[in-house]
């Protein structure tokens, strides 16, 4: 079956929930609740493409369960995964023997939502449902380094911000956003009640100092100056059609946002918040029937979509599906990997990359 002009197409055979692309840029590591693979990039175009390590193996429980996928952006062997029994798992993608699990961190009691590599030192961290921040140092095996709990709600995203790694965002149930300092966690530095429900994701932005992005299950996309006073408004809003699950910068375009949605809404947007009205480009393919759950853009300044991984290179944009997306005469089959070409500028259209055939993996 041959797969539009514009995608690489994979079908990794399960639901997908997260992605991350490799700091190499050559290999993506997806992940789900029945699925968790690392596809070489180089292979998609391939009708059967080798080299696809299926880390499912052994003995299969909820730990394999993946809410999250985040590859550390300065090792290309290390990956962290958070499983919807509490657990966070590191995972050795170079291991060449046995199971390639490193480490299962164990101290969470509830579903991990998000976990989140610091951007130049070996340490994770990650959001619970049992409202709890932990921060993991790799270089330490015993437990847990930092617990916060801002007593507020079980956390939804959580993040680094790569401009003053000394702070954090976290995205929590109740509507708020909180910014911690790790060199202080005894109070929160900053509080906002951002959202009417659920924050669910939000992204701070590469160049700006204190700027962050927050979205949430009211359909609303917020952009705020956390360098102003306290209390201010945000400095701009979007509307979309459906809550959102993803929003991400778009790395060299300081305006530019891509989002993606949880519900109805199977389409990628970017929008330019000097015009937030409609959706300067907007991706969409058949493959994929449900929601965007993940996406990942490039940082040499020519793709953007969303989710977790802002190191890639590639001239590329990955996007997994939750929902069921090709098979014959389009009857659907679970879980697609597609990858999309957005060229350079604000072209409205998707430009098209080398692409062969649909590839199916066991």
């Amino acid at each position: 079956m041959t797969a539009d002009a514009a995608t690489r197409v994979v079908d990794v055979g399960g639901s997908c929930n997260a992605l991350s692309v490799s700091p190499m840029h050559d290999r993506v590591a997806v992940g789900g609740r029945d699925v968790f693979k690392i596809v070489p990039i180089a292979q998609m175009q391939a009708l059967v493409p080798n080299g696809i390590a299926n880390l499912r193996t052994g003995k299969i429980n909820l730990t394999f369960s993946s809410n999250d996928v985040q590859w550390n952006p300065k090792s290309s062997s290390l990956i962290a995964t958070a499983a919807t029994n509490g657990k966070v798992v590191i995972w050795d993608s170079d291991r060449s023997t046995g199971s390639k699990q490193d480490r299962v961190l164990t101290d969470h009691t509830r579903t991990v939502n998000r976990v989140s590599w610091h951007p130049f030192d070996p340490v994770l961290l990650s959001g619970s449902q049992d409202g709890t921040i932990k921060l993991w140092d790799m270089r330490v095996r015993q437990g847990c380094q930092a617990t916060i709990n801002g007593r507020c709600g079980s956390v939804r995203d959580v993040q680094w911000c790569s401009a003053n790694p000394s702070y954090l965002a976290a995205g929590l149930d109740s509507g708020l956003v909180q910014i911690w300092d790790l060199r202080r966690t005894s109070a929160v530095e900053l509080e906002i009640s951002s959202h009417q429900g659920p924050v669910l994701c939000i992204d701070w932005h590469h160049d700006e100092r204190g700027i962050l992005a927050t979205a949430g299950r009211d359909r609303l996309v917020k952009v705020w100056n956390l360098l102003g006073s306290p209390g201010d408004a945000p400095v701009h809003t979007i509307a979309t059609v459906a809550s959102v699950a993803r929003v991400r910068w778009r790395p060299g375009f300081p305006s530019h946002l891509t989002t993606s949605s949880t519900l109805f809404d199977n389409r990628v947007h970017v929008w330019d918040l000097h015009h937030p009205f409609i959706p300067i480009a907007t991706m969409k393919q058949r493959y994929h029937s449900g929601a965007m759950s993940a996406m990942s853009p490039d940082a040499d300044r020519k793709a953007c979509a969303v989710n977790v991984d802002l190191s890639s290179v590639a001239p590329f944009v990955a996007v997994a599906s939750p929902a069921y997306s090709f098979g014959a005469k389009g009857a659907a089959t679970a879980g697609a990997l597609a990858i999309f070409s957005t060229g350079s500028g604000t072209t409205r259209n998707v430009h098209p990359v080398a692409f062969t055939n649909v590839a199916q993996t066991s």
